[in-house]
């Protein structure tokens, strides 16, 4: 039985001691309206981090905000996935022994953390279900933050990391390039900027501007 399993069975069994004591004393709560369970997105993820829930992240898809956020994961570590990502992609979980620092007890304990798609999955129901509720709110922030063109000629580096790939390293290294070579012409000239590969590019390309 994983941690997180070990977790969940507690949460349940607390909730189940809850609720006999509170039978056996008597007490009823009071009825709720039916708009009062209506939670907004925000209270949903409160919900989710709550019960400790860890969500799963796509290898070919994870950025560096959600790396660098996880255990045993540093700022180095999190750049060298990112670049076997970009240069030559994950097929499976198991692939990260490749990176420099991910010995085999790390590599279990990553499990936890990621997938790649297409790979053969081992997942419940219920947490697809809560896997879903946190990528639909994680979609809507990310959608609120770029419903406009970030000008990859004038953003700041705080503008540019809500781009999707692109962590407070890149960003600098964005604003480094145009500061030394100028203005860029066109956004594709972003790839010249080192650690930015295509597959980042089709990540943000919609998101960009130079301008006019």
């Amino acid at each position: 039985m994983t941690s997180t399993e070990q977790k969940t069975l507690f949460f349940i069994m607390f909730l189940i001691i809850l609720g006999t004591t509170l039978e056996i004393s008597g007490y009823s709560p009071p009825l709720l309206k039916k708009d009062e369970f209506i939670l907004s997105d925000q209270e949903k993820l409160s919900v989710l981090l709550a019960v400790d829930f860890q969500p799963r992240y796509d290898l070919n898809k994870v950025t560096y905000d959600e790396l660098i956020f996880l255990r045993y994961i540093g700022p180095s570590t999190a750049q060298a996935i990112l670049e076997y990502q970009q240069n030559i992609g994950f097929k499976r979980v198991d692939d990260l022994i490749n990176i420099r620092g991910i010995g085999d007890r790390r590599l279990e304990e990553f499990r936890e953390y990621f997938f790649v798609e297409g790979d053969s999955i081992r997942v419940s129901n219920t947490n697809i279900q809560i896997a879903d509720t946190v990528v639909s709110v994680t979609n809507n922030t990310r959608n609120n933050t770029q419903n406009r063109l970030i000008n990859i000629n004038t953003a700041t580096q705080d503008e540019l990391i809500t781009l999707r790939g692109i962590g407070p390293t890149r960003a600098l290294a964005i604003i480094e390039y145009r500061t030394n070579h100028g203005r860029f012409r066109t956004i594709d000239d972003i790839v010249n900027v080192q650690g930015i590969g295509s597959q980042t590019f089709e990540n943000i390309k919609e998101y960009i501007t130079v301008g006019n």
